[in-house]
């Protein structure tokens, strides 16, 4: 069995993973990760350490693979759902950056209580705003960030894109080669 170094707070812990869509370094032939720890409690003691991952074959992980989402079906389903609110022309490029600069706003608040609860900094917070474990706070910080995605798309169809996935690629591979990085998409 492989070993693969990772860092804990990463929060992989079973549930519905696609690991199709996972970098190559997170599989070795048909084993992909499939346990940090066995207990919670030891993760959390762990965290942000740099700790072993085993890798173990597909036919033993307790996980449910999807189809893979793109980013254009995405797009689609976006705009069509967006429509159910809005009219075409109702908001500005303005008005949909701001929605997406607020999403990413409550995703870095929750970084924030993360990182407080990684820290063990008291909660002051009450009821729902409350996030008091690493799951709940890695959530929460995964709930925003995927808003701020949602209202980037809205963003890019107001001015005009049809076509993100070949932006994001080029905007990518602009920066690797800017770099000198050899990733490319």
């Amino acid at each position: 069995m492989s070993k693969l170094p990772i860092k804990a707070w990463m929060g992989l812990s079973g549930g519905e993973v696609d690991f199709s869509r996972q970098p190559d370094m997170y599989r070795s032939g048909s084993a992909v990760v499939a346990e940090i720890y066995k207990h919670r409690s030891e993760a959390k003691e762990r965290c942000g350490e740099v700790i072993q991952v085993e890798l173990r074959p597909v036919e033993e992980l307790d996980v449910t693979f999807k189809k893979p989402l793109t980013i254009n079906e995405l797009f689609i389903v976006d705009l069509e759902r967006a429509r159910r609110w809005h009219d075409e022309e109702d908001w500005s490029a303005l008005e949909w950056a701001g929605a997406m600069c607020g999403e990413a706003g409550e995703a870095a608040n929750a970084a924030k209580k993360l990182k407080r609860v990684h820290a063990e900094i008291k909660n002051i917070n009450e009821g729902d705003r409350s996030l008091t474990t690493v799951e709940a706070a890695s959530r929460k910080v995964a709930a925003e960030a995927a808003d701020t995605i949602i209202y980037a798309l809205l963003l890019m169809a107001r001015v005009g894109v049809t076509d993100p996935e070949n932006v994001i690629r080029e905007v990518f591979n602009k920066k690797s080669e800017e770099y000198g990085f050899p990733e490319r998409l």
